[in-house]
């Protein structure tokens, strides 16, 4: 602990408009480690705390506080004498990892209380909210070890979680390395958004409509989410997610599956090139808005109840409704100069599509799923050095963008969102006894939130596709045909 403290250095790390976008979010992902080799030392406890302190030396953005000053910008506030140190927490289970691991690391054989923090970002019984929660559960046997893990979405993406993960990773092999200064890279990792801001000097093409309408279109429900304080606004996003949330579930979809999908649709794509993203995307957009509309259940008093409030903000905030929505929360790292390969924060795009709520009579699915996959394809292909520059300015600019794109998702139920996790570095993530064999976001999450996983050759390739959904729309798309032959829901 005394080499952490001395490592560190007090400083203010000023976050950005681009940072707020998602802040109201979490990173809370549960990794599954095997013990195959029936290893006494497996992951051994105190490799992991020691290689943690290390690991936080490289990352001190992760011991600060998130403060907002009075004006309502937000900075990470590092102390080193009164660091904010993560929750560790550890435990066992009788459960057996073979157990979990037979019925395909479904959440019904979970042990109780794998996840420490919930899908939105919410102040601990201190007020304060922590940077870092850590939930290690040995499981029977010494068979296997369950790691959950979560950092807010306000302070880093996806790609910067992992970075964290496979560094603390590499430094917990390092110390049970019998020859520690072998095989092991060095890296600075850089946590100034003024990098982000220096990488995008240069031309500008502006942002789609859409987006800049999401971003910008103030109305009373996001003013008056802006104006409340951080606190109010982080537990006020946390009852929300309870009481309005959906039911995780997992599918697969092979690379035999998604060549005969692609196979069936590229004819209406016309000359745009279809990538594996826009497929799934467009797979799960069209099953969704087919859901939505088909679906004839009588709403209960609560639903009646929601749906009435959000009619009377859309007629107070004077948007008008719109056709279905489909949010793609796009990575952008690849657009850095490669002197900011090591920029942890958020480097995304957010890209907003309108997308048909119904589809003409006479329409047949490849065509509808054609048209869907290449609107898709050809709205990610633009995004460049000068749109991305265009969108941080246009966020730059707008500094309350973050309420406006929080009350335009959530006051639209149909509006899905799709990240593609695939590219995470999550084979770094070996602490000495291989890489996780499972990766899973909640049982309950924030609704109609889709996340693209990769999956593994024994089992056909492909991606694992993780959704948040509400049950009567799941249970729709489930009787949806077309969607099933392409899509096999595993849990």
């Amino acid at each position: 602990m005394e080499e952490l403290v001395n490592s560190i250095s007090s400083a203010t790390i000023p976050l950005t408009a681009q940072d707020a976008l998602l802040s109201f979010s979490n990173h809370p992902l549960v990794h599954f480690f095997e013990n195959q080799n029936n290893d006494i030392e497996f992951m051994p406890t105190d490799k992991l705390k020691a290689s943690l302190l290390e690991a936080l030396c490289s990352f001190p953005l992760l011991l600060g506080y998130i403060k907002e000053a009075k004006d309502g910008t937000t900075s990470v506030i590092i102390d080193k004498t009164d660091l904010n140190m993560p929750e560790f927490l550890e435990r066992t289970s009788a459960i057996d990892y073979r157990d979990i691991k037979s019925s395909g690391f479904n959440w019904s054989l979970w042990p109780t209380g794998v996840a420490t923090t919930g899908p939105a970002v919410a102040p601990d019984k201190n007020g304060i909210i922590k940077l870092l929660n850590i939930h290690v559960i040995r499981l029977a046997k010494n068979s296997g070890v369950i790691l959950f893990c979560n950092i807010p979405h306000h302070i880093v993406d996806g790609v910067g979680y992992y970075k964290f993960l496979g560094h603390w990773a590499m430094l917990c092999r390092r110390q049970r390395c019998a020859s520690p200064a072998a095989d092991f890279e060095s890296s600075c990792y850089m946590f100034d958004r003024a990098v982000l801001r220096d990488s995008m000097q240069g031309c500008r093409r502006p942002i789609d409509t859409e987006t800049h309408d999401a971003l910008v279109g103030a109305g009373v429900l996001s003013s008056v989410l802006a104006f409340l304080p951080l606190s109010f606004r982080t537990r006020l996003i946390t009852i929300g997610a309870r009481l309005d949330y959906g039911q995780g579930y997992f599918f697969h979809v092979s690379d035999a599956a998604l060549k005969a999908f692609h196979d069936l649709v590229k004819e209406y794509s016309g000359d745009i090139p279809l990538t594996s993203y826009s497929l799934l995307a467009a797979l799960f957009r069209v099953a969704a808005s087919r859901a939505i509309v088909n679906d004839v259940r009588k709403p209960g008093f609560f639903t009646k109840a929601t749906n009435m409030a959000v009619s009377t903000i859309l007629r107070a905030t004077s948007w008008r409704a719109t056709s279905h929505v489909l949010l793609n929360v796009v990575h952008t790292h690849n657009l850095l100069p490669s002197n900011a390969f090591n920029y942890i924060g958020n480097n995304i795009y957010i890209r907003v599509l309108e997308t048909p709520a119904e589809y003409p009579p006479g329409s047949t699915d490849a065509e509808v799923h054609g048209n869907m996959a290449a609107q898709i394809a050809q709205s990610i292909s633009e995004i460049d050095s000068a749109l991305l520059g265009d969108f941080c300015d246009t966020v730059a600019t707008h500094p309350k963008a973050y309420a406006n794109l929080t009350v335009y998702m959530g006051t639209r139920p149909t509006a899905l969102s799709v990240i593609d996790e695939r590219h995470y570095e999550t084979d770094k993530v070996d602490f000495g006894d291989g890489s996780p064999a499972w990766i899973s976001g909640l049982p309950r999450q924030i609704p109609n939130f889709i996340a693209l996983f990769t999956a593994p050759e024994r089992v056909g390739g492909g991606s694992y596709i993780y959704a948040s959904l509400k049950p009567p729309s799941a249970e729709a798309m489930l009787r949806d045909q077309f969607f099933t032959r392409y899509a096999n829901l595993l849990f």
